[in-house]
């Protein structure tokens, strides 16, 4: 046994006194508790450092793990509770990172329930980045998901704003268009807000006018196009505003000449990515088929 575990049973057994008139008051109890607690999380967290020296991992991931359950469930301390199940996660991170996971996401509860959602939101990065790297991509978007949620609360734009372009560009990777241009609308806001980011406007509403293009009815779409243009917005002067226009016109006509037409002519100003040339396959099909 520890000399941690010592304190640990000590502590237990001084809670567990009778409080006869002679002996100790409940108060002076619980502080004498309290305090050989205390001396419990001292004693383990140098276990913890010595299995880290000694290269035992899985021992040091344990023993934090440990320091931080007698800190949220003995000392009532949320806050330090996180930050252990954080340094046991690390640590997991080298041998099984879904474990880590889980004691991320138990660092992310006690954070958010303290209402520092700045530090839930970066801890929802690095499960991002580890479920990324293990192709778990529900869990990588869910995350990404959470980090904008999070700084949002946290009234960090753009921390947000950065995690939404990362899990806007995830979606469309995974050709989840419908969720993707939600996001590419917020983007589109926030550039339009800040008003050195012209190009940045109107690029995310061009990528998003593309996705609904895809997935949305043609003429719900071309509708909502023409809003800018009868609210004067800027974006119905550019060229992808044009462009948009017309390739619908295209592709309501079933026009497959004038549909690869206007795409090479546009791309040699615009330099479409790869998603975009996947979803002009697609759409190309669609004509196909009618």
């Amino acid at each position: 046994m520890s000399t941690g575990d010592e304190c640990m049973k000590m502590a237990e057994a001084t809670l567990e006194q009778n409080s006869w008139f002679w002996g100790p008051s409940n108060i002076e109890k619980i502080d004498t508790a309290n305090n050989l607690y205390k001396k419990a999380v001292s004693l383990y967290r140098s276990d913890a450092y010595n299995h880290m020296m000694n290269e035992s991992y899985t021992d040091a991931a344990n023993t934090f793990i440990k320091i931080a359950d007698l800190q949220l469930n003995k000392l009532n301390d949320e806050l330090s509770a996180a930050e252990n199940y954080i340094n046991s996660a690390k640590i997991m991170k080298k041998y099984d990172d879904i474990a880590a996971i889980q004691y991320f996401e138990k660092a992310i509860e006690l954070y958010n329930r303290n209402g520092n959602f700045g530090m839930g939101a970066k801890i929802c990065e690095t499960i991002a980045g580890i479920a990324e790297k293990n192709n778990m991509t529900d869990c990588t978007i869910l995350a990404y998901q959470n980090a904008y949620k999070y700084y949002t609360c946290a009234f960090s734009e753009f921390s947000a704003i950065t995690v939404l372009e990362k899990l806007t560009q995830i979606l469309i990777n995974t050709f989840q268009y419908e969720l993707a241009f939600v996001n590419f609308d917020k983007l589109a806001s926030y550039h339009k807000r800040n008003l050195s980011t012209h190009d940045e406007y109107k690029n995310c509403l061009f990528d998003s006018f593309i996705c609904k293009i895809f997935v949305n009815d043609l003429q719900e779409t071309k509708n909502e196009l023409l809003k800018y243009k009868n609210s004067n917005d800027e974006f119905a002067k550019t060229t992808e505003y044009n462009y948009l226009i017309k390739f619908i016109d295209v592709y309501e006509q079933h026009d497959v000449e004038g549909y690869w037409s206007l795409i090479n002519n546009f791309n040699s100003y615009y330099r479409f990515h790869e998603w975009h040339q996947k979803l002009f396959v697609n759409l190309i099909d669609r004509i196909n088929k009618k």
